[in-house]
């Protein structure tokens, strides 16, 4: 019983630390897992362990060397919310939407710039030659009308290896077998050139 127990609570912990309303948990607990408990429940035992909406601040020297570390990897292209949701799912940090906002400001005023105007920064690469490093991309703008173009270039030369369009890109399925294609089909092209010298 206690394991059951604990593996309810580890699990309305985790919803709650993704930011879920109660009303969400608790929608959440039913339908996935089969747990019925009602408000006052969840409240009392997210209360007995501490876990709480608005409890102190962390302290905001952890805070400024955790965004720090976070922008001197991936998380140098993400704006203040979607920082401040980084460090409350990840690192379990309790701060406000302002304090993560200006201390970005203080930290990357370049970046902020940057994002500010919606200008992205590219990607830069060092690949070794041609046919080493490829990108494939998608072009979701017109993903409304059922439109996904998806595209393959060759990093060294700049070259486009491939150009798909098709209905969906939310399969990883669909995404992988454009890149198989597109490698098969210079396989292919390269083998023909090769005959003709």
């Amino acid at each position: 019983m206690g394991n059951v127990v604990n593996d309810r609570d580890s699990i309305i912990e985790n919803y709650f630390n993704a930011g879920n309303k109660y009303c969400e948990i608790l929608a959440f607990l039913i339908a996935y897992h089969g747990i019925n408990i009602s408000l006052r429940q969840l409240k009392r035992n997210l209360n007995t362990k501490g876990i709480r909406r608005r409890k102190h601040p962390s302290d905001l020297e952890d805070v400024i060397n955790v965004i720090e570390k976070e922008i001197q990897g991936s998380g140098s292209f993400i704006g203040y919310r979607a920082m401040w949701q980084r460090l409350r799912t990840d690192y379990k940090l309790v701060v406000s939407q302002n304090t993560v906002r200006r201390a970005l400001k203080l930290i990357d005023p370049d970046g902020v710039t940057r994002r500010r105007k919606h200008r992205l920064q590219r990607r830069r690469y060092k690949a070794r030659g041609r046919n080493h490093l490829w990108h494939l991309n998608g072009y979701d703008k017109l993903k409304p009308f059922w439109f996904c173009i998806h595209g393959c270039i060759d990093v060294y030369s700049r070259r486009i290896m491939g150009l798909e369009v098709g209905t969906t890109n939310n399969d990883p399925r669909v995404i992988a077998k454009y890149f198989i294609d597109c490698k098969h089909a210079v396989d292919t092209t390269e083998l023909d050139i090769a005959e003709e010298l």
